[in-house]
């Protein structure tokens, strides 16, 4: 068996080492506990506040909203859609048919 030479192990500690100092000195905001504002996010919810709010009150979501670039579709800007509807059933409704005309 090979035995460890001390010597040859060094050079990596620290390199390991300054990688983590910098990587520490790097995120020192972060660990003492102050965010990034993130403008896309705090936009988005005077966006969607409009939608929302209608929602609390009526159960559903509208589907049009008039508060951003002279109307858009609400689903876009909230992120939530009215209805579910995936591409699995596409595709499940594309097998079918293929497997009937291959019956045919």
């Amino acid at each position: 068996m090979k035995q460890l030479n001390l010597k040859s192990i060094i050079p990596h500690l620290i390199a390991i080492g300054i990688f983590l100092i910098v990587a520490v000195l790097y995120c020192k905001p972060i660990l003492q506990g102050k965010v990034l504002q993130q403008s896309d996010v705090v936009q988005w919810k005077g966006m969607a506040q409009d939608a929302l709010k209608s929602k609390e009150a009526t159960g559903s979501l509208p589907y049009w909203t008039n508060g951003m670039f002279a109307g858009m579709p609400a689903y876009q800007i909230t992120g939530i859609i009215p209805f579910a509807f995936s591409l699995g059933k596409l595709d499940k409704v594309k097998e079918l048919l293929e497997t009937k005309k291959k019956g045919l």
